[in-house]
C-alpha cells in the first residue's frame, strides 16, 4: 500500500519511443540531463527509467512496459490518499 504525496506542481512528461537509447545506463544518463521528463519508454530495445521525483524505476526486457504503467500509476495515486501498489503483484518475479 502507498499513500499520496499530493499532486506535483507540473505535469509529469513522459516520454515513449520505437527506437532510442540501446542500454538502461545511456537511457538513465539522458533522463537525469532532463530536469522536465518523468520517464522514458524505448520500446525496441525494452528499456524504461523514470526518473527520481517519480520512483527510479527501472524496467529492462518485458519488464519495461511493465515499469511505465507502474510509474504511470505511482504519479497519478498521489492524487489519492492510499493505493495498491502494482508492483506487489510482480516482486516474486523479480526476485
Amino acid at each position: 500500500m502507498t499513500f499520496g504525496s499530493g499532486p506535483s506542481e507540473h505535469i509529469p512528461l513522459f516520454v515513449a519511443g520505437y527506437t532510442g537509447w540501446a542500454t538502461p545506463d545511456a537511457a538513465r544518463r539522458n533522463l537525469e540531463e532532463s530536469t522536465n521528463i518523468a520517464g522514458l519508454l524505448v520500446i525496441e530495445h525494452g528499456i524504461f527509467v523514470g526518473s527520481a521525483d517519480f520512483g527510479g524505476m527501472l524496467g529492462t526486457g518485458p519488464w519495461a512496459l511493465w515499469g511505465l504503467i507502474a510509474c504511470l500509476h505511482y504519479v497519478a495515486n498521489t492524487l489519492q490518499a492510499a493505493a495498491p501498489d502494482p508492483l506487489d503483484y510482480a516482486r516474486d518475479e523479480q526476485t
